[in-house]
């Protein structure tokens, strides 16, 4: 999974700022640039690991439903690596 695909999970397990829309984060190009990083600003994780991305990223793990709702073709993909992965072991 390419980095904006990894970024839109993450950002789909996460309550938003609330003047941001779903669709905008989604047809993002600059996802990281324009919604992560600043969600993490405002958070407080910027200057955490990963500048916010272990923080955010447990947090969102925690809401499989939501990123299965928003965003069910990246989930689909991790699914389907984990799979391989753990079918190699």
């Amino acid at each position: 999974m390419h980095g904006r695909s990894l970024k839109h999970w993450t950002l789909a397990g996460l309550d938003l700022l609330p003047e941001w829309r779903w669709q905008d984060v989604r047809s993002a190009i600059q996802v990281k640039e324009e919604y992560f990083e600043p969600l993490a600003r405002h958070r407080g994780v910027a200057d955490g690991p990963g500048g916010g991305r272990k923080a955010l990223g447990e947090e969102a793990a925690r809401r499989i439903p939501a990123i299965r709702l928003k965003c069910p073709e990246d989930f689909d993909t991790l699914a389907k690596r984990l799979e391989g992965l753990i079918g190699d072991m």
